[in-house]
């Protein structure tokens, strides 16, 4: 089964990189359905800014996936910043429709390497089992990505930071990160041990967060201050 990832969340691109391990991507949905269109362009505009940076260009189409790989390594031009804009207008048919999309530019985005293989180190009873016809549990990983990024971003806001200063260490965040995919995995088949990962997983994110270092000198490396302590209740 052909799984293709429209991502939820927030996209992130990498600050001075091709970005071409991480485009934007989008897809057009008419009716509640994907559909795959006949073309695509991309124009993106710099935060506060009317004049476009990037376009309008072509979107590279594959089946119903629309992506552009911006290329930040003229800094000058790209600087770490949040909420820069894309306007996507995708030809479907006699027919254009317009996808707005606001997007980061980041020195650290959060990217974790869980794959089947890190379930399995947990639980050998997912062994045959699959999530819509894929073994791989992609999508319950893709959408554990999704619901962490969004905990990480409220867990900046809550400190008074920019998420474009926390150092993002993928092991760690992988670590608690399984629980949570676990915890989806069995969330409609099994509701004890859904519930026994979602606790375990509870546990491991509060330790985890409290570790987070910022990078508020913007010098690439750890500030020595720690997040901000999270005082977690555990109910017996």
């Amino acid at each position: 089964m052909a799984y293709e990832a429209r991502p939820l969340r927030r996209q992130k691109v990498r600050y001075n990189d091709a970005n071409d391990d991480c485009p934007l991507k989008t897809q057009l949905i008419v009716g509640g359905a994907k559909v795959t269109p006949a073309s695509a362009t991309i124009t993106i505009y710099r935060p506060g800014n009317a004049t476009a940076l990037v376009g309008p260009v072509a979107m590279t189409v594959t089946g119903t996936l629309l992506t552009y790989a911006p290329l930040t390594t003229t800094v000058a031009s790209w600087p770490v910043e949040q909420g820069y804009r894309a306007d996507v207008v995708v030809t479907y048919g006699a027919v254009t429709y317009p996808i707005h999309l606001v997007f980061d530019v980041e020195k650290y985005p959060l990217v974790f390497g869980l794959t089947r293989d890190s379930l399995l180190a947990l639980d050998p009873t997912i062994l045959g089992m699959d999530h819509a016809g894929d073994e791989d549990f992609s999508e319950p990983i893709e959408a554990a990505h999704d619901d962490l990024q969004l905990m990480l971003e409220s867990k900046a806001t809550e400190d008074g930071q920019l998420l474009e200063s926390m150092i993002l260490d993928g092991s760690r965040i992988a670590i608690p990160a399984r629980y949570y995919v676990l915890h989806l995995i069995y969330f409609n088949k099994d509701a004890e041990r859904s519930d026994r990962y979602k606790n375990r997983f509870n546990e491991l994110w509060a330790s985890m967060l409290a570790g987070i270092k910022y990078d508020e000198d913007q010098d690439g490396e750890e500030d020595a201050k720690q997040g901000r302590v999270i005082t977690t209740r555990f109910e017996m």
